[in-house]
C-alpha cells in the first residue's frame, strides 16, 4: 500500500499533528498516497525496503515519534486510516480497558490472545481495503466511539461486547475463517508482551 512516507516527494523531517509527512510538490501533509485522488506523482523511493525503514526510523527518533510495532491492533488502523493521532483520548480508553480491566485476568485469556491472532489478519484486509476511508469512519462511529462511551461510564462489560461486534463484522466481511487456537492454558498472562509472545509461538 502507498504510504507517503515511502514517496520520492515526501520530506520525512516535516510532520504535522497526526504525524503526516509533507508532500513536497503539493505542499500539504498526508499519510497515504490514496488520500490524493489526484495524485499521479506517487514514485516508492528505489532504494531497498530495508533502507526505506531505516531512514524512516531515524526521522522518527529525531522528531521523537515512537515507531509502531507491526500487527498493529485493529482501532489504532482504523485511527491511522482517519488521521487521527496515536496519544488521542479514544485509543488511551481502549488500551486502559486492555491493559488495566482485561489482561490480568484469566476469564479474559482466550478472548486477548484470539485477538492477538486475529488482528492483524484484519487490520491487513482493512488497509487493503478500496474503501478504507468510508468502512474506518463506519466503523469509528457504529463501534469504536460507543464502546469508548461505555468504558468512561464504567460499563467495561458492555464496551466488550461491542468491540466484539465489531470484530465479528469484520471477520465477516473479510470472510475469515475461525482459527482454532490452541496453547498452555499454565503460561501466566499478565501483561500485553506476554500475550505477544505466546502468539508468536502459536503463528
Amino acid at each position: 500500500m502507498p504510504f507517503c512516507k515511502f514517496c520520492i516527494n515526501a520530506d520525512l523531517y516535516k510532520r504535522d499533528n497526526h504525524n503526516c509527512v509533507l508532500c513536497k510538490p503539493e505542499g500539504k501533509y498526508y499519510y497515504q498516497a490514496e488520500q490524493l485522488n489526484h495524485c499521479g506523482d506517487y514514485k516508492p523511493t528505489d532504494r531497498a525496503s530495508y533502507n526505506d525503514n531505516y531512514e524512516l526510523k531515524k526521522a522518527n527518533e529525531k522528531l521523537g515519534y515512537k515507531e509502531k510495532s507491526n500487527g498493529c491492533f485493529i482501532t489504532t488502523t482504523l485511527c491511522n486510516i482517519l488521521n487521527y493521532e496515536d496519544n488521542s483520548e479514544v485509543l488511551n480508553t481502549l488500551r486502559r480497558l486492555r491493559d488495566n480491566y482485561m489482561i490480568g485476568k484469566e476469564e479474559y485469556n482466550d478472548l486477548l490472545v484470539e485477538y492477538y491472532v486475529v488482528g492483524p489478519i484484519i487490520s491487513d484486509c482493512l488497509l487493503k481495503e478500496k474503501e478504507k476511508f468510508v468502512v474506518a469512519e463506519s466503523l469509528y462511529q457504529k463501534y469504536i466511539l460507543p464502546a469508548c462511551k461505555l468504558i468512561i461510564n464504567n460499563k467495561n462489560e458492555d464496551a466488550i461486547i461491542q468491540y466484539i461486534s465489531m470484530v465479528d463484522e469484520l471477520k465477516t466481511r473479510y470472510q475469515i475463517p475461525e482459527i482454532k487456537i490452541e496453547y498452555d492454558h499454565n503460561v501466566k498472562l499478565n501483561n500485553k508482551e506476554d500475550f505477544k509472545k505466546l502468539v508468536r509461538t502459536i503463528k
